[in-house]
């Protein structure tokens, strides 16, 4: 049975890979806990909602980039301004 081994690049990317995901689920626990960060807005940054299906009126925004947009317009404007 003859196995095959991964690329050493693979392997150091997938290191570094874990590595900063540990550093920032370690950064963002200390942001919470000491109250320096908005857990509702965390929340918001790591699920980036975007309203699908939007073709972005300027060349330097991917239409996802504009759904997001709209999603923050939408979420932060007073409620007696309609979009």
């Amino acid at each position: 049975m003859h196995t095959q081994r991964l690329p050493s690049t693979y392997v150091a990317n997938l290191c570094v890979l874990i590595f900063v995901y540990l550093y920032f689920v370690n950064d963002t626990q200390v942001l919470l806990m000491e109250k320096d960060i908005n857990p509702t807005e965390l929340d918001f940054l790591l699920r980036y909602p975007a309203v699908p299906g939007l073709v972005s009126p300027v060349d330097f925004l991917s239409n996802l980039s504009w759904g997001g947009i709209k999603v923050l317009l939408l979420v932060h404007l007073p409620p007696d301004i309609v979009l």
